[in-house]
C-alpha cells in the first residue's frame, strides 16, 4: 500500500515557517527535506513534521554507532524553538500603543466574528482559512487578547464539537503560547498563567464534548495532542501545578470517547431494531391487504 504524500500546501507552509532551514543545525546553505517525527509516514499533521537537512536526517533515522541519535523529543523541541525564532524575524511589529476603548471594542468584534465563522465551518479548508485570519489578527493586533480569544472559543464549544472547526480550533490553542519557547528567552507573566488555565479547560471541554456527541476521532485526538503541546511548555517553565490538570484532562477525554462509542453503538442497535420492527409491520399490512 502506497503511503500518502505530504500535501504540498503543508510542505510550503513548513518551509516558510522554518525559513527553508534545518531546525536542528540551522545551516541555511544545506538542502532540506521533511521528517516525520514519530516515524509514522502516514501521519502528515504539521506538528509531526520537521524540516531537516540530509545530514541531520541521517542522525535522526540512522544508527550512530557509539554516538546518540536525535530523539523524537529533541526534534520536536528544536522545531518549536526554531519556528519561534523565525516567526519573530518574519513578523515585524512596531511598538504597540495603548488602544482606545473604541478600537479595542472593534477589534474584539472582528475576533468574535471570525471565531463564530470558524465554529460553524463544515469544511476543513474554510476552517483553516478562518484560523489563519485569526492568527494574523493575533500577531499584528491582538497579542493582549489571548484570554478574550479563549473565552470566546469556550462559548462556542458545542458548535465546534459538531463541525470541522473543532479540530482546527484545538490545533490553534497551543499556537497562542508560542511566545513562550523557553524561560531563558522569555519570562512567563501572570496573564500567561491565567491563559494556560483557560486553554487547558477549553481543550478538555472540547475534547469531552466532541467525544460524547458521536465517536469522532479527529477532534478529541487533536485536543489531546494540543494538551501535550501545553504540557511541554508547562514542564519547560516548571509549572508543575498544571501537570495534574493536563493529565486528568487527557484521561477525561479518553473516557468520554469510550463512553461516546458505547452509546453510539447502543443507539445504532436501537435504530436497527426499530427498522426491523417497521419492516415486519409493513409486511403484515401487505399480507392483510
Amino acid at each position: 500500500m502506497q503511503r500518502p504524500k505530504v500535501p504540498q500546501k503543508i510542505v510550503d507552509s513548513l518551509m516558510v515557517s522554518n525559513k527553508h532551514t534545518c531546525c536542528l543545525c540551522r545551516n541555511q546553505f544545506k538542502d532540506t527535506e521533511i521528517h516525520h517525527i514519530d516515524g509514522d509516514r502516514t501521519n502528515n499533521t504539521v506538528d509531526n513534521l520537521a524540516v531537516v537537512c540530509r545530514d541531520c536526517h541521517s542522525k535522526v533515522t540512522g544508527g550512530r554507532g557509539l554516538g546518540r541519535s536525535y530523539s523524537a523529543f529533541e526534534v520536536k523541541e528544536n522545531k518549536r524553538h526554531w519556528e519561534y525564532k523565525v516567526r519573530n524575524e518574519l513578523v515585524i511589529v512596531s511598538p504597540r500603543k495603548a488602544k482606545s476603548v473604541a478600537t479595542t471594542a472593534h477589534l474584539r468584534t472582528e475576533i468574535r466574528r471570525i471565531i463564530y465563522e470558524l465554529a460553524i465551518a463544515d469544511d476543513v479548508l474554510v476552517a483553516r482559512n478562518k484560523r489563519d485570519l485569526l492568527m494574523v489578527y493575533y500577531v499584528l493586533e491582538a497579542v493582549n487578547e489571548t484570554n478574550y480569544i479563549l473565552d470566546t472559543l469556550q462559548k462556542v464549544v458545542p458548535l465546534l464539537a459538531e463541525n470541522k472547526g473543532g479540530t482546527v480550533a484545538a490545533e490553534l490553542v497551543p499556537w497562542l503560547f508560542y511566545h513562550l519557547p523557553d524561560p531563558k528567552e522569555v519570562k512567563i507573566t501572570k496573564n500567561d498563567l491565567i491563559s494556560l488555565d483557560k486553554a487547558i479547560e477549553l481543550l478538555v471541554r472540547l475534547g469531552e464534548f466532541s467525544a460524547e456527541i458521536l465517536p469522532k476521532i479527529l477532534t478529541p485526538k487533536s485536543c489531546t495532542n494540543s494538551l501535550y503541546e501545553l504540557f511541554v511548555t508547562v514542564k519547560s517553565y516548571k509549572l508543575d501545578t498544571f501537570v495534574p490538570q493536563i493529565l486528568s484532562g487527557v484521561l477525561d477525554i479518553k473516557e468520554a470517547a469510550l463512553k461516546g462509542t458505547k452509546e453510539y453503538r447502543k443507539m445504532m442497535q436501537v435504530v436497527v431494531h426499530a427498522q426491523k420492527m417497521d419492516k415486519k409491520i409493513r409486511d403484515l399490512d401487505r399480507r392483510r391487504k
